[in-house]
Protein backbone atom coordinates (compact mmCIF):
# COMPACT_ATOMS: atom_id res chain seq x y z
CA UNK A 1 0.00 0.00 0.00
CA UNK A 2 1.46 3.72 -0.76
CA UNK A 3 1.73 6.19 1.16
CA UNK A 4 -0.98 8.36 -0.36
CA UNK A 5 -3.38 5.20 -0.06
CA UNK A 6 -2.50 4.98 3.62
CA UNK A 7 -2.92 8.53 4.43
CA UNK A 8 -6.78 8.14 2.76
CA UNK A 9 -7.22 4.99 4.89
CA UNK A 10 -6.65 6.78 7.61
CA UNK A 11 -8.22 9.70 7.20
CA UNK A 12 -11.46 7.80 6.26
CA UNK A 13 -11.25 5.36 9.50
CA UNK A 14 -10.57 8.42 11.56
CA UNK A 15 -14.06 9.55 10.78
CA UNK A 16 -15.90 6.84 9.10
CA UNK A 17 -14.45 4.02 10.39
CA UNK A 18 -14.50 0.67 8.43
CA UNK A 19 -17.54 -1.79 8.76
CA UNK A 20 -19.05 0.47 11.74
CA UNK A 21 -15.29 0.08 13.55
CA UNK A 22 -13.88 3.48 14.05
CA UNK A 23 -10.39 3.21 14.69
CA UNK A 24 -9.56 3.75 18.04
CA UNK A 25 -7.12 6.57 19.38
CA UNK A 26 -4.65 4.40 20.11
CA UNK A 27 -4.43 2.98 16.79
CA UNK A 28 -4.88 6.48 15.48
CA UNK A 29 -1.80 7.39 17.01
CA UNK A 30 0.09 4.15 15.62
CA UNK A 31 -0.59 4.94 12.24
CA UNK A 32 0.34 8.74 12.65
CA UNK A 33 3.64 7.68 13.73
CA UNK A 34 3.84 4.90 11.32
CA UNK A 35 3.12 7.81 8.56
CA UNK A 36 6.10 10.20 10.35
CA UNK A 37 8.47 7.25 10.77
CA UNK A 38 8.09 6.81 6.71
CA UNK A 39 8.00 10.42 5.53
CA UNK A 40 11.44 10.37 7.36
CA UNK A 41 12.73 7.64 6.18
CA UNK A 42 11.57 9.01 2.59
CA UNK A 43 13.45 12.20 3.42
CA UNK A 44 16.60 10.37 4.24
CA UNK A 45 16.39 8.57 1.39
CA UNK A 46 16.17 11.85 -0.92
CA UNK A 47 19.05 13.01 1.22
CA UNK A 48 21.35 9.70 0.66
CA UNK A 49 20.39 10.21 -3.55
CA UNK A 50 21.46 13.64 -3.62
CA UNK A 51 25.20 13.06 -1.61
CA UNK A 52 25.49 10.32 -4.38
CA UNK A 53 24.47 12.48 -7.68
CA UNK A 54 26.94 14.92 -5.93
CA UNK A 55 29.76 11.87 -5.31
CA UNK A 56 29.19 10.54 -8.79
CA UNK A 57 29.89 14.47 -10.34
CA UNK A 58 32.88 14.72 -8.15
CA UNK A 59 33.90 11.09 -9.28
CA UNK A 60 33.77 11.84 -12.99
CA UNK A 61 34.85 15.38 -12.51
CA UNK A 62 37.96 14.38 -11.29
CA UNK A 63 38.50 11.12 -13.83
CA UNK A 64 38.00 13.89 -16.38
CA UNK A 65 40.86 16.43 -15.04
CA UNK A 66 42.52 13.06 -14.32
CA UNK A 67 42.71 11.55 -17.79
CA UNK A 68 43.08 15.24 -19.50
CA UNK A 69 46.52 15.92 -16.76
CA UNK A 70 47.84 12.37 -18.10
CA UNK A 71 47.43 13.20 -21.53
CA UNK A 72 49.02 16.64 -21.32
CA UNK A 73 52.12 14.58 -19.80
CA UNK A 74 52.78 12.43 -23.11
Amino acid sequence: MEISQCQSFYDKNKTEGTGGNQMNEQEQRALHNLFKRVKQQEQTIAQLVEIIAATNRRITDLATNQSGSTENNH
